[in-house]
């Protein structure tokens, strides 16, 4: 829709030089990202650690009332686990999960744009990517 692709353009005004270049830095806007499961990984974090963060995340989000919830409300239901495990460790997977990239825009406004069920099929696929590589099935 309309007010969809202002929203997207709106967030990543700052990394284009063109609108054609939309088609690639955006692109997991428009479809479900591929990324190695690696590349979800926060510093030394171990691979299992990642899964349990995105598993809380996963059940803080399925868990939120409102039916399309904006940035602060998301900002706020995460920002107990976000204190209690790190910034880093929780944002980078979720960032990854959701754009399948390590630059992307801040993961707040990608589920803000995405919203509530695109993203928990993201973070879904990414625990899936986990433990397909723990049991050698990726």
């Amino acid at each position: 829709t309309r007010e969809f692709l202002k929203k997207v353009v709106d967030i990543e005004r700052t990394r284009l030089k063109t609108l054609d270049e939309l088609t690639d830095i955006g692109s997991f806007f428009f479809k479900t990202p591929d990324y190695d499961v690696k590349l979800l990984v926060w510093q030394e974090e171990s691979i299992n650690g990642i899964k349990e963060v995105l598993g809380e995340v996963l059940d803080i989000i399925s868990g939120i009332k409102s039916e399309n919830p904006d940035k602060d409300s998301l900002k706020n239901a995460l920002s107990e686990v976000i204190e209690k495990r790190g910034r880093g460790v929780v944002l980078w997977p979720l960032r990854v999960a959701l754009s399948g990239q390590a630059a992307s825009p801040d993961p707040f406004d990608i589920m803000d744009v995405i919203g509530p069920g695109e993203t928990i099929k993201r973070i879904e696929k990414a625990i899936d990517k986990i433990e397909g590589g723990l049991s050698g099935k990726q």
